[in-house]
């Protein structure tokens, strides 16, 4: 049952092309039954000394017709096969650019690759191995009508070996599922360990743990290699046996035919015949057990890309309402509540506070106090599991997610820098920004680099994940991206966290001169972004202690003063 859903999945959009490639290669299985007959026939004329020209031109003309028809038949499943493993990948990737983000971090990111990479390409083989599957049954059935009405006994002593290899595969089909899964397990576990050291390798050599993350990763190898050792020697065990099987057979039907030629029982023609339909018998047997074990091999990777396929996505109203932040918006956060799971203590507990519109507003407290969270609820990474957001008066989760962070700028802690050109990643911010303008908003985020003029640097690439870059350099193009799309409400995660403090002093003037017509709000715990700030709210542990300006929190919230406090004695 499994197989058969496969196999219509693999059809659907391609019932034509099947439906041909399945034609030629019935032409192709009746040209191979046609040719005993006539080899038959060219023997037989032989012994009778009569022309056989026509006959071994006709035998020919079958043979290079069935190659023909074979290549053709080849090239048109292999697009088949192409087509469907692309089909697959654009499900997959369709999927995991809308999936919900707390659903999705819980995977790593090589579980998405080798499901998208490795498991896809076990699907590819499905039109193949289903076509060889049918086309070995057809010549399976074919061959063996032939030899049934040659000589019925002879039939029955070929067909205990074919029923034993057809039987043999059913048995190992679990083992086969079961030892694919753990390789391609084994096989992602590696390339997330491969990509975790890469990453990390500066860390790793500052501290001499270079050593430890090797035999982390060899560690990873090994167990790849033993499982697919393991699989290697299960199908090495089904090839030899079967092919034993058949060589038996082939071996008893000599034997056996040898005997009723000299009996007087059979002519040598027939036998020659026999012993081709035989061999497709023989051969076909072989083809579908073949197919089979394939088939098994592409549902592990269809059941794994089922993993990813219900990964879920973001949810989305089927009642937005139209809205365009046309000018700063003012923003509520009511009696909001969340938790990650599966800790059991909320992140955020009856949570209630306001953002005025075109006001700067900080969110301040220690880390891990659920400032982040309270930003990534605003952006819609996820919904909160009580409470609602108000934008204006609307209900956050009725706005159309597309259209709210079509006006909304969101700058990371980490900034997320992608391989490319400087201006590429500005104008993921803006796709029709100009290179005036960006040259312009590197000015106002004091980009620099050494070497770059304001003309060459928007061409400087910025090194696989910006590599190439400091801290300090992405950061300021995360600031330069978010503030080319001039949104109405720019939210950001401690976004001077990689820069001095003079370059800090001038990104909070930048935000204060160049955002006349925007609401802002970020995190914070450096004393000059707080102080920018018209209006502060004090998160503890989940819980808002305080909202206002900082003149009375500093009166009347003795944690902030001490967050003050702390501040000022550092300097």
């Amino acid at each position: 049952m499994k197989i058969w859903n496969l196999i219509k999945k693999s059809t659907q959009g391609h019932i034509v092309a099947y439906l041909i490639s399945l034609f030629i290669g019935i032409v192709i299985q009746a040209l191979a039954l046609l040719q005993p007959k006539f080899s038959g026939e060219l023997i037989a004329g032989v012994q009778k000394h009569v022309p056989i020209a026509r006959i071994a031109g006709f035998l020919g003309g079958l043979i290079i017709l069935g190659a023909v028809l074979s290549a053709v038949q080849q090239a048109l499943i292999g697009v088949i096969g192409e087509k469907t493993v692309r089909h697959v990948r654009m499900q997959m990737t369709n999927r995991f650019f809308r999936m919900n983000l707390l659903n999705g971090e819980k995977n790593s990111p090589a579980w998405y690759s080798q499901r998208i990479t490795n498991d896809a390409e076990l699907v590819k083989a499905v039109p193949s191995q289903f076509l060889l599957g049918v086309q070995g049954a057809i010549l399976l059935l074919g061959s063996g009508w032939a030899l049934l009405k040659l000589d019925p006994i002879f039939f029955l002593i070929v067909l205990v070996p074919a029923f034993c290899s057809v039987l043999f595969v059913g048995l190992v089909a679990k083992p086969i599922k079961k030892w694919q899964n753990n390789t391609q397990n084994a096989s992602m576990h590696m390339t997330m360990t491969v990509q975790e050291a890469t990453s990390s390798m500066r860390m790793l050599k500052a501290y001499n743990a270079v050593h430890e993350e090797k035999e982390k990763l060899q560690s990873a190898i090994r167990a790849a290699y033993t499982s697919g050792k393991k699989l290697i020697y299960l199908y090495s065990a089904v090839g030899p046996l079967t092919e034993i099987l058949a060589q038996l057979g082939n071996i008893v039907a000599i034997l056996y035919g040898a005997y009723l030629v000299a009996s007087g029982r059979m002519e040598f023609t027939v036998l020659v015949m026999f012993l081709m339909y035989f061999s497709y018998f023989s051969t076909s047997t072989t083809s579908v057990v073949s197919a089979l074990g394939q088939l098994q091999q592409a549902i592990v990777g269809e059941q794994r890309i089922e993993d990813l396929l219900l990964v879920q996505t973001e949810s989305k109203s089927s009642h937005t309402i139209p809205i365009l932040l046309e000018k700063a918006p003012e923003i509520r956060f009511e009696h909001i509540s969340h938790r990650y799971e599966p800790d059991q203590s909320n992140s955020l507990t009856n949570v209630n506070f306001t953002i005025p519109p075109n006001k700067i507003t900080a969110l301040v407290g220690e880390s891990g106090g659920g400032k982040t969270t309270c930003l990534s609820l605003l952006e819609r990474f996820f919904d909160p599991m009580a409470g609602h957001i108000s934008v204006d008066g609307v209900d956050l989760r009725q706005i159309d997610i597309n259209e709210l962070r079509e006006n909304t700028s969101f700058v990371e802690q980490d900034p997320c820098i992608l391989t490319g050109t400087i201006r590429e990643n500005i104008r993921l911010g803006n796709p029709h920004a100009s290179d005036a303008q960006i040259s312009d908003v590197l000015k106002k985020v004091g980009l620099k680099l050494e070497g770059a003029n304001e003309r060459t640097m928007l061409n400087c690439q910025v090194g696989e994940s910006g590599l190439s870059l400091s801290g300090g350099q992405k950061q300021r193009i995360a600031l330069g991206r978010a503030l080319i799309r001039m949104p109405k409400l720019l939210i950001m995660d401690e976004p001077t966290s990689s820069l001095d403090g003079i370059a800090e002093d001038a990104i909070a003037g930048l935000l204060r001169n160049n955002l006349d017509d925007a609401t802002v709000v970020y995190s914070a715990h450096r004393l000059s972004l707080i102080l920018e700030a018209d209006w502060i709210v004090v998160i503890k542990n989940g819980k808002v202690l305080d909202q206002g300006r900082h003149d009375d929190l500093l009166k009347r919230c003795e944690y902030y003063k001490r967050l003050i406090d702390a501040q000022i004695h550092s300097l």
